[in-house]
């Protein structure tokens, strides 16, 4: 017989990149990878160090590695990344596939690196997307904390009868887990024309945040929902939250009575500027979040220290259970900018009523 050899037809490409393209909120302890369409000469890889990663056109120092099982390349930086800054990763065109054959043509992509909030200043933090913000309150954190936000899939996601999973779950800060001092106002967009099948009557009304429980990470805590208000005409949901972590949407059908009581009555921040001053870093609407023990109806009023009124923001809405967040511009009911001072903001439902007071400085 004749002897017969192999052609190598195959264009060595890379066919995914982590982190991606244009990805911004990118931890600053990442690991870079980038995944081939084909085996890859390990040895070469590793020697000539074909991943690279570049900050301002200089070449930053780490370990390059190559996974033959998966085809993955492999960037480790000696050192963390800096902050809220933008990177450039390359795999070289000097890659060579196990035939010998070069790859011909460097592969480039940028991404960014997550904001660092202050501590002093706290911030409003966004995910590439815009889906997803989270305001941190000055002095919430107990140190300054690179806040990066990513899209997460849960290990295993075992709800009770009534709960059902959207499969929108995103993992917001640092892996160590951050308590908060106040809690944070955060807000998750969501498109219900793409939730798994089984949403074909959907109740909006009934989308709650959960939040992954401490004795097992693996799952959702479906004890204790952290709630959150909806608003259908935007898709998202707001909730306070009173640290980072992960958080995921769910429709809750259960109906559980708790007590009657309107509670937990915060704001985010405590002091805010509708006129927006710059100096001050102070956001240009509060959120007012507080938690309710059973479903009810809810108004919320604001009046002025002397008691008169300025505005109804919420008139008789339903509310689930749970923690909820609606918001204030500090603006009056014909939409005029109230002045600096301190205002009344009454909640009230079922016969309860909460009083508590929030802070206006326009400069």
């Amino acid at each position: 017989g004749g002897q017969s050899f192999m052609v190598d037809l195959i264009k060595t490409d890379v066919v995914a990149k982590y982190p991606e393209q244009g990805e911004i909120g990118v931890s600053v302890s990442t690991t870079l990878r980038a995944m081939f369409n084909e085996g890859i000469d390990k040895e070469q890889f590793v020697s000539e160090k074909c991943f690279r990663l570049y900050y301002n056109g200089t070449m930053v120092d780490g370990t390059v590695d190559y996974n033959i099982d998966t085809k993955e390349g492999i960037f480790i930086p000696k050192d963390k990344l800096n902050g809220d800054s933008q990177y450039e990763a390359r795999i070289t065109g000097k890659v060579r596939d196990i035939f010998g054959n070069l790859m011909g043509a460097d592969i480039t992509w940028k991404f960014k690196t997550a904001e660092t909030v202050l501590a002093t200043t706290g911030g409003l933090i966004k995910n590439k997307l815009g889906n997803v913000q989270i305001y941190i309150s000055p002095n919430a954190l107990g140190a300054d904390e690179e806040v990066p936000i990513s899209s997460y899939t849960p290990v295993t996601v075992e709800p009770p009868e009534g709960v059902k999973f959207t499969e929108v779950a995103f993992s917001i800060g640092p892996e160590n887990e951050v308590i908060l001092k106040k809690p944070a106002i955060l807000t998750i967009g969501y498109d219900k024309n793409i939730f798994p099948s089984g949403f074909i009557d959907i109740d909006e009304s009934k989308l709650k945040i959960f939040t992954i429980r401490e004795s097992n990470p693996g799952d959702f805590d479906y004890d204790n929902p952290i709630g959150g208000t909806v608003d259908i005409n935007k898709s998202e949901i707001s909730a306070p939250v009173k640290k980072l972590g992960v958080f995921g949407i769910f429709e809750d059908v259960r109906e559980e009575l708790k007590e009657k009581a309107i509670s937990n009555v915060n704001f985010s921040p405590r002091v805010f500027s509708p006129a927006g001053t710059g100096q001050m870093n102070l956001p240009s609407k509060t959120g007012i979040s507080f938690t309710i023990g059973e479903p009810m109806n809810v108004s919320i009023t604001v009046y002025s220290p002397s008691g008169r009124f300025v505005k109804r923001l919420i008139n008789n809405q339903y509310y689930g259970n749970g923690d909820q967040v609606e918001f204030w511009d500090g603006r009056d009911g014909n939409g005029n900018m109230c002045p600096s001072g301190i205002y009344i903001v009454k909640i009230e439902g079922e016969g309860l009523t909460v009083l508590k007071t929030v802070g206006i400085l326009n400069k």
